[in-house]
C-alpha cells in the first residue's frame, strides 16, 4: 500500500514540475505575443498547443488515478473535450498563419 502511495505521489510531483514549467513557457509566450504581435504572430499556435498538452496530460492523469470508478472516468473523459478544441483550434491558427 505504501508503495502504491509513494508511486502516485512521485508522479503527482512530475505532474506539478510538468504544469509549472508548460505554465512559465505559456505565460512568456503569452506575453512576447502581445508585446508585439506582428513580429511574433507565430506563438500564437504555440500557446493553443501548449494549453492543450496541459489539458490534455491533466485529464489523461486524472483518468488514470480513477480508472476503476466507471462513473468518474466518463466525467473525466469528457473533460478531454477543451483540450481537444484546444488542439483543433492550435491547428487551424498554425494552417492560417504558416
Amino acid at each position: 500500500m505504501s508503495r502504491y502511495n509513494q508511486t502516485i505521489r512521485q508522479s503527482s510531483r512530475r505532474l506539478d514540475l510538468f504544469h509549472i514549467v508548460l505554465g512559465l513557457a505559456l505565460l512568456v509566450m503569452a506575453v512576447l505575443a502581445f508585446v508585439d504581435p506582428n513580429t511574433n504572430m507565430v506563438l500564437f499556435p504555440l500557446i493553443f498547443f501548449t494549453a492543450a498538452a496541459i489539458k490534455l496530460v491533466s485529464q489523461g492523469y486524472l483518468i488514470y488515478l480513477l480508472e476503476k470508478e466507471k462513473k468518474k472516468v466518463t466525467k473525466a473523459a469528457v473533460g478531454l473535450i477543451p483540450g481537444l478544441l484546444m488542439l483543433i483550434i492550435g491547428i487551424i491558427s498554425a494552417v492560417s498563419i504558416w
